[in-house]
């Protein structure tokens, strides 16, 4: 039952990251901030078909880099001729990887917005909600890379190294001028009520 209830979680966790993932790549590629390839719908379901495709992809590679290279990390635990499973080295990296990530996000959401917000809401209110969004996403981060055993210790400079790519990315793609968003059709709204027509 455990082992069901675990599955269901995961599947539920990597359809939440499969829609921020492709829906943040939709948006950033119709600002011209990504590749014009990843602003791509479906004309019929209005889905991020590009950033999808990019997602699947790149989970195959992983898939396969995985099994090919026999777990990629070392499967060995603290127990003498006691091995973990193929994938559960990369899947506890990945998370690793993807909750520092996260909450480095956060810290620079709580810090932004209370920069963007200040002549906007009540002061106080604002410094508190900031303060405790700092606050808890430094605990986060500072939790992941706390003493971090292998192959989690390798986590903060995987991270360092995808923050300096992007930062490197990000301003090549600001310093192309004049190039206007990408537009893709938006789907009609479903009436409110049900009368007919």
């Amino acid at each position: 039952m455990m082992a069901v209830l675990i599955i269901l979680d995961v599947l539920a966790v990597a359809i939440g990251v499969g829609v921020a993932a492709t829906r943040g790549m939709l948006s950033m590629a119709r600002a011209g901030r990504l590749p014009a390839p990843l602003a791509t719908v479906h004309p019929r379901f209005y889905t991020p078909v590009g950033g999808a495709a990019l997602l699947g992809v790149v989970s195959v590679i992983a898939i396969v880099l995985v099994r090919v290279s026999h777990g990629f990390f070392s499967l060995a635990t603290g127990q003498p001729g006691v091995l973990q499973p193929e994938w559960a080295p990369m899947f506890g990296w990945m998370a690793g990887f993807g909750g520092t990530g996260l909450a480095l996000m956060y810290l620079v959401v709580s810090a932004a917005g209370a920069k963007g917000l200040w002549h906007e809401v009540n002061r106080f209110k604002l410094v508190t909600a900031a303060t405790a969004g700092i606050v808890v996403a430094i605990g986060a981060v500072f939790g992941s890379v706390y003493k971090a055993t292998s192959p989690l210790n390798t986590v903060t400079p995987a991270l360092g190294i995808w923050l300096v790519l992007g930062i490197i990315w990000a301003f090549f793609a600001l310093r192309r001028q004049g190039r206007p968003e990408i537009e893709a059709p938006v789907a009609e709204p479903y009436p409110l009520t049900s009368e007919p027509g």
